[in-house]
């Protein structure tokens, strides 16, 4: 079986979505959600691919959203599958997940775009109250 190349990965990028741009390290493109539209940056590496929703929201406006969020954040990652939380340098919540190039083919490149989206829509208004509101009390979903 032939290995999924960068230009298998632009190729697929154009069939399946209308707003592509390509980068130097990769493209971005845009996710349709109920709830929000996700900025998607992808990037090609030597040994992975990063798929990275960024941002997903604010960063916290004060120490004690700060501390909310940050709690929410780590305990969503122990409930998420095939995709996590980090924090940019501006405090801002990022999502992604990063797949071995030697593991790339369509069908995990569909899986990962509907799970990105999945945990985005199911995530995107908790992070943003508790980003902005520190009397925010939201649960973490199953």
């Amino acid at each position: 079986m032939e290995e999924f190349s960068r230009e298998d990965m632009d190729e697929y990028l154009r069939r399946k979505f209308e707003d592509i741009q390509t980068t130097k390290e990769g493209w971005t493109i845009r996710l349709e959600g109920d709830v929000n539209t996700y900025s998607l940056a992808i990037s090609w590496g030597k040994t992975n691919v990063s798929f990275m929703v960024s941002p997903f929201g604010f960063a916290p406006v004060n120490e004690t959203c700060a501390s909310n969020l940050h709690r929410y954040l780590l305990a969503s990652n122990a409930r998420m599958e095939g995709a996590c939380f980090a924090v940019d340098s501006e405090g801002s919540p990022l999502l992604r997940t990063r797949i071995p190039v030697c593991s790339m083919d369509e069908a995990i490149l569909s899986g990962v775009f509907e799970t990105l989206l999945l945990q985005a829509e199911r995530h995107y208004l908790n992070v943003l109250n508790l980003a902005r509101n520190e009397h925010a009390r939201v649960e973490v979903p199953r």
